[in-house]
């Protein structure tokens, strides 16, 4: 018996499985299939992602797929799907784009994922692994959406995608928070009066706005000079530095 299965989606899922050897049992995508519709789930017990979607085939039961065999599915160009082709005692295979890859499940018991899901968000701030994050960026490339975290103080913290509502993740947070750096530190040594930023600037968007400010000036007693002077003068584009750098970049902290 077989169902039809989505690669893109084992590709996505499969970022979150996890590599250490002794929890052999999460080192692949678990997959089960109901009426209910098809899940795939993996986590690394820092993280973890769920996708479900409609079933197409006969095949209901679920397995492990090891994560080596995921990341050698190699599908050609504008390939997404295969057929997950059930041949007994645990023997599995994954068809697409005529290719057949022939596979034995990883015999283990999944875990309730579920149960990692918070059900509420305090809505106190976390700080997070970076490299943690990038995985559910990968994820947005991948799939669509783009990632939102529902902050839970230390406790295990909800990911959901705006317009992807098929997936679901969680994540744990930092639970010895870094320290903030002392004011010594070489960023926050000016070199003159001048660079200083205004006290009360209290927010990017007024200091950004403020270096605005001065390269303006900047640019008009450059002009003014140019006119009592021959020597050649390098006119940097508006909204620039002379060494390229793009004085009118946001960050988005939304």
């Amino acid at each position: 018996m077989y169902i039809e299965i989505s690669l893109t989606v084992l590709k996505a899922v499969n970022e979150f499985a996890s590599k250490e050897e002794t929890r052999y049992y999460l080192n692949g995508v678990y997959v089960q299939s109901t009426d209910e519709g098809l899940t795939y789930v993996a986590t690394d017990g820092h993280t973890l992602l769920a996708h479900n979607h409609e079933v197409n085939g006969e095949w209901r039961g679920e397995l492990i797929i090891p994560k080596d065999v995921i990341k050698n599915l190699k599908p050609g160009r504008g390939v997404e799907t295969g057929i997950l082709d059930d041949k007994g005692n645990g023997k599995f295979s994954i068809q697409f784009d005529s290719q057949e890859i022939g596979f034995q499940a990883i015999d283990g018991t999944f875990p309730d994922w579920r149960r990692v899901l918070p059900t509420e968000s305090s809505g106190e701030s976390a700080q997070f692994n970076g490299l943690y994050l990038a995985k559910y960026e990968k994820v947005a490339k991948l799939l669509g959406g783009s990632p939102v975290i529902h902050h839970n103080g230390l406790g295990s913290a909800l990911v959901t995608f705006k317009d992807l509502h098929d997936t679901v993740g969680a994540i744990m947070p930092i639970k010895k928070p870094r320290e903030f750096p002392d004011a010594t530190q070489w960023w926050n040594q000016s070199t003159t009066d001048d660079d200083k930023v205004d006290d009360e600037s209290d927010t990017m968007a007024e200091a950004i706005k403020d270096g605005e400010e001065n390269q303006i000036g900047n640019r008009e007693k450059i002009a003014e000079s140019a006119k009592h002077s021959k020597t050649p003068q390098i006119d940097a584009p508006a909204g620039s530095s002379p060494m390229g750098y793009n004085y009118g970049a946001k960050i988005n902290t939304a």
